[in-house]
């Protein structure tokens, strides 16, 4: 039941934001300029699957309609024109992913695309973008998404770097001082992979031993044969690479099992409205650890910026995607701007070039992959609280 009600709530998001006004749009008006007449529109393609991580188009429409208040782009309004990667999939498809950006390029027209939440996904775009010189702005952090094609950009740290990082964390001895791990891991999916094999080439030079590898097919809910495994292994941490539901239903079955060690993740955790809502009690994810690129709590401007204006539109704090979708959004209108045009190769330099962003989150630069260099955040939960713990600087 909580699965159809998660999907019933998030076909209810994306339809609020294909329909503008349904999202706050009273509070908006009351926060921003008056938003003005009609002009010429700047049609931007939003890859949304309806079932996950929908806080992303609602950051990104938060940065859409603060810049048409504040004149648009070049003085052109933004328009989103959505497509729906998912659809009756447990699991947004890849040949979905295709089809749905070459209507949006082909079809539509437009000039950039934002969006494809999964690395799995964003890296079967990779030709289309280089062949139509379209700008991809993605959720996915996966580092051969971006190299796959000079068009494709991240928005948050990469995969990769969020395993250098857990490693030291796991095996520090201020941290978590483990000396064995095991990974639990969603099947032929692209981030749970990378993010695996990054963990155990650098927990392993660190003196570390990763001691079982488990599997399990998206749509799981017993897990009792991967956990078994792992189990017998007598790991100190537990990696569990992949998104909600299945990771709370597999710590929770870990523990009833009678695991007593640690549990770490990566930022798929990040989305606290599913994670946070799959068990009855959220008692067996308390003490667990996993990395994101955003806190709520930081100080700097345009941080409590972005909080202050989701909150007045939204009526409640932003989920985990949502930063990332507004910067997706924000990042590139500022590199249209900075182009002076709609010229894709030169907006592509531009957005490349880009250095100092402060927005819901910071980027120092990108680096020859269009890989954002920023710090990553590494959270908590407890109490059935996802809370700030310390940060992790590039």
């Amino acid at each position: 039941m909580r699965t159809i009600r998660r999907r019933m709530q998030a076909a209810a998001l994306l339809a609020a934001a294909l329909t503008l006004g349904l999202l706050g749009c009273d509070q908006l008006v009351k926060t921003l300029d008056p938003e003005p007449e009609p002009s010429a529109t700047l049609k931007i393609g939003f890859i949304q699957p309806s079932g996950y991580f929908n806080g992303f188009s609602a950051g990104a429409e938060l940065a859409r309609q603060e810049l048409n208040r504040q004149g648009g782009v070049l003085g052109r309004q933004i328009e989103f024109i959505y497509r729906d990667n998912q659809g009756a999939d447990i699991f947004p498809s890849g040949e979905a992913t295709v089809q749905a950006a070459q209507e949006l390029i082909a079809d539509e027209g437009v000039f950039a695309l934002l969006g494809v939440m999964f690395s799995a996904n964003a890296i079967e775009l990779a030709e289309i973008t280089a062949q139509t010189e379209t700008i991809l702005v993605t959720n996915a952090t996966s580092a051969p998404v971006s190299a796959s094609s000079e068009y494709v950009f991240l928005v948050a740290p990469t995969t990769s770097a969020q395993g250098v990082e857990l490693a030291k964390f796991a095996a520090s001895a201020k941290n978590l001082d483990a000396q064995t791990a095991a990974l639990l891991l969603q099947a032929d999916d692209l981030y749970s992979n990378i993010l695996a094999d990054s963990f155990t080439a650098n927990f392993e030079a660190l003196g570390g031993t990763v001691a079982a590898r488990a599997s399990y097919e998206v749509g799981s809910r017993d897990f009792s044969e991967p956990i078994g495994r792992i189990l017998a292994a007598n790991p100190d941490v537990i990696l569990a690479t992949s998104f909600a539901p299945e990771v709370p239903l597999a710590i929770q079955q870990a523990r009833e099992a009678g695991y007593e060690g640690d549990f770490i993740g990566g930022s798929g955790w990040f989305v606290p409205d599913d994670f946070l809502n799959t068990l009855d009690d959220n008692a067996p994810l308390n003490g667990s650890f996993f990395t994101s690129n955003y806190s709520g709590g930081a100080p700097s401007a345009g941080v409590q910026h972005f909080v202050r204006l989701y909150e007045a539109v939204y009526g409640e704090p932003p989920s985990g995607k949502a930063p990332k979708g507004y910067d997706a959004m924000t990042l590139l209108a500022q590199a249209i701007e900075r182009a002076g045009s709609l010229d894709s190769r030169a907006v592509r330099d531009a957005l490349a070039a880009a250095t100092d962003y402060e927005g819901a989150t910071s980027i120092v630069r990108f680096n020859e992959d269009r890989q954002p260099v920023k710090a990553i955040v590494l959270q908590t939960i407890q109490d059935g609280e996802m809370r700030f713990y310390q940060l992790l600087t590039p």
